[in-house]
């Protein structure tokens, strides 16, 4: 029978060593964290973070869907992030933020569709959230824009819904 050594921890891999000597222990407790954080990287695609630089993004994330509901001058907006988005095509269906990664919004009112300088555009975002309730807007017939990114500077195609009197 053979003596078969548990599973490294943290205390056998503290243990000094003689001068000169590795550490077996930690050497071991090191090989198994870069080979778990290796397989986590393949899991789920991560890059290498340098925090000297922004991360790279691959990709910019799917159409999230929106709600708009104004009542008595008060705009309520929902959003459902790209992951909770229900495909219609059961065939089609596939995980649309793999990542789970944060997903900024943006969300501006217009009086246009065309969202040009005519329309009175008022933005508000980028930030995290998914419920927005907007009271400082005049009452009027407005269109609503969403666009949504991982990074902030790459978004995807803005959805535009409207109009909405409030």
């Amino acid at each position: 029978m053979a003596f078969v050594r548990g599973n490294v921890n943290h205390r056998e891999a503290a243990r000094a060593v003689m001068p000169g000597e590795v550490n077996k222990h930690l050497s071991s407790a090191l090989e198994k964290i870069q080979k778990d954080i290796a397989d986590l990287k393949q899991r789920t695609g991560a890059q290498a973070v340098d925090f000297d630089k922004r991360a790279p993004v691959a990709s910019i994330p799917d159409l999230a869907a929106i709600a708009v509901k104004p009542i008595n001058g008060i705009f309520t907006v929902v959003v459902t992030n790209p992951e909770f988005v229900q495909q219609s095509n059961a065939r089609k269906a596939v995980v649309r933020n793999p990542r789970r990664a944060p997903v900024l919004h943006r969300i501006a009112f217009s009086l246009t569709p065309a969202f040009d300088a005519s329309g009175d555009v008022q933005y508000y975002g980028p930030s995290t959230q998914t419920h927005w309730t907007i009271a400082d807007i005049a009452s009027s017939l407005r269109y609503v824009r969403l666009e949504s990114s991982f990074d902030g500077e790459n978004w995807n195609q803005a959805a535009i819904t409207g109009p909405f009197q409030n």
